[in-house]
């Protein structure tokens, strides 16, 4: 899924310094659902139960379960407790705090977005968490921590800033 770096921390040494816990999606459609637990200090399995409460678990219309628009995740995110605003992206120079970013892929000659976890940090710039891959990303990366790199990723369309409950560091 893109090109692998290592750039100084143990493993333990940058996740710790992050203070949001990276989750991986267990399910195809489980962008949103890894997201949500990220940004609440949740489990996968606390935060899939949020989806189910709010109806979205299930195939809805032409919509697979679990997969949700910009509203819907926004939906989501108020149920879970914070508060939310969709924002226009404007690039990594104007990003701040902690949002929910939609990253966009090609597959089978097409475009497709999932969703990802990203916030300031104020030694590694900006933080990207896939939640479909098991390394962290980061815009001024750490030495020696196997990661991916941090331009791979394109965000497109709204992104959406979520209330800062974990004191990310927004002075980044």
């Amino acid at each position: 899924m893109g090109e692998v770096t290592a750039n100084s921390y143990p493993p333990t040494e940058w996740a710790s310094a992050c203070r949001i816990q990276k989750i991986e999606a267990q399910e195809a459609y489980g962008s949103g659902v890894a997201c949500l637990a990220m940004v609440t200090g949740q489990d996968y399995s606390s935060a899939r139960q949020a989806f189910v409460k709010a109806g979205l678990a299930q195939r809805r219309g032409g919509k697979v379960g679990l997969s949700t628009n910009m509203a819907e995740m926004s939906a989501v995110i108020t149920i879970g407790g914070l508060a939310n605003t969709p924002r226009k992206w404007a690039g990594w120079n104007q990003f701040r705090g902690l949002g929910i970013i939609k990253i966009r892929y090609r597959t089978e000659g097409r475009d497709r977005w999932y969703w990802a976890v990203a916030f300031t940090h104020r030694e590694y710039g900006v933080v990207l968490f896939d939640p479909h891959d098991s390394l962290p990303s980061f815009r001024c990366a750490p030495m020696d921590v196997l990661m991916h790199e941090f331009d791979k990723y394109e965000v497109v369309g709204k992104w959406l800033q979520v209330e800062n409950i974990h004191a990310v560091d927004d002075d980044a």
